[in-house]
């Protein structure tokens, strides 16, 4: 890939100290460009540290002979920027993100992995001697490849596959299947109801009442995740050839809460739960959504979670606790990690999403000591062998 539109003879400066700065600044590295600093109106990053040496500066410490490359993730950001560097009447260059995401999609899985892994962590990924839950998830992604893990991250086509396991009872009932947004029914739609595609993560949308739906919010953003694969992102495998549709299921509600249900993700490791995950609280709101983790006896873990400290209020536990457990295990049977996910709800189970890599690989625990426990767990077969063979 070629930068001559962005030839100058001044220094160049990257504003954006998140992902896409960062992979930025690695694409550059890449093509023999190197920049002088990061920049960013975050006053807690100014001083730190962001991509190797270079440190992020405030944009009032930015001299007149510098260029500015903006990465960040939004248009509406992006303009935002342009017009303070213009009133601070500093070059700079914008628009990049489409092809600062095309060339990624160029690379190949191992050199991304490792690439974005460091974006995350701060950490180099050890892809010959993982250890930590987080750097064999990403072995996993590489090595750990079936053909119907794609029905097991389809959130349509999953549901055959469960119930076929464990019985339609589980089953949140589905009301329409579609290919794209202009053939939802949303007549037939009753007056709640939640609706999502089949191929992603973060695409729900949830109706408490479809009098006050604001459509063009649901269509803007259905239509963005259907033209959107997140296998190019996260390079999670099972995902790339999922076809993207447009699922409506029942709402789910818990009435005394007056909430979505409880959600029980459950940990599993070559076909046993061994941890197990609560989240509960505003699903709407990450801000309070609380999230704590046990063991299979229930004893509350000190383990803190992005975003969170641990908790140390313990639930009770639920009356279904033991049969989602005996569900999970079933439902994990022949896979070396796997989370499965249960809603509980009036005293009735809800399977939820079985998913392959909990926050992609990239969650933070705290303390970190919790990352290499649940590593433990992950048997991989032999690591060396595989890895040499490429």
């Amino acid at each position: 890939m070629r930068f001559h539109e962005f030839e100058t003879n001044k220094d160049i400066a990257i504003w954006g100290t998140k992902r896409e700065g960062i992979l930025l600044a690695m694409l550059l590295e890449e093509n023999g460009i190197e920049i002088r600093a990061f920049c960013d109106n975050n006053e807690t990053v100014w001083g730190k540290q962001i991509y190797k040496e270079k440190k992020c500066i405030s944009p009032q410490n930015l001299k007149k002979d510098i260029f500015v490359l903006i990465a960040v993730r939004t248009e509406k950001v992006e303009k935002e920027i342009a017009e303070q560097l213009d009133l601070l009447k500093i070059e700079h260059g914008e628009g990049l993100q489409n092809i600062i995401n095309e060339y990624w999609k160029t690379v190949e899985d191992e050199k991304y992995l490792k690439s974005i892994y460091f974006v995350n962590t701060r950490q180099k990924l050890n892809l010959k001697h993982p250890k930590s839950f987080n750097e064999k998830l990403q072995w996993l992604k590489l090595y750990d490849r079936k053909p119907e893990y794609n029905i097991l991250v389809d959130k349509y086509e999953v549901k055959n596959y469960v119930a076929s396991l464990i019985g339609e009872q589980y089953i949140i009932p589905t009301l329409g299947i579609w290919n794209k947004y202009e053939e939802i029914d949303f007549d037939s739609l009753p007056e709640k109801f939640a609706l999502k595609c089949t191929h992603d993560s973060g695409s729900c949308v949830i109706c408490n009442n479809k009098t006050r739906l604001d459509l063009k919010m649901v269509k803007e953003k259905i239509t963005r995740c259907l033209s959107t694969n997140p296998y190019y992102a996260t390079r999670e495998w099972p995902y790339k050839d999922v076809k993207p549709r447009i699922i409506a299921e029942e709402l789910l509600m818990d009435t005394s809460e007056k909430n979505i249900p409880s959600d029980y993700k459950f940990f599993c490791f070559s076909g046993e739960p061994k941890v197990i995950m609560t989240v509960v609280g505003g699903h709407d709101d990450e801000t309070k959504v609380v999230r704590r983790m046990y063991d299979m006896d229930w004893n509350l873990l000190d383990i803190g979670l992005r975003g969170q400290e641990s908790v140390k209020v313990a639930e009770v536990k639920p009356k279904g606790f033991n049969e989602m457990y005996q569900l999970a295990r079933k439902l994990s049977q022949g896979f070396i990690h796997i989370r499965v996910d249960f809603y509980y709800v009036e005293n009735k189970i809800y399977f939820g999403e079985m998913t392959f890599y909990h926050m992609s690989g990239y969650e933070i625990f705290k303390p970190d000591k919790w990352n290499d426990k649940l590593g433990e767990f992950i048997k991989l077969f032999p690591v060396n062998e595989v890895y040499n063979e490429k």
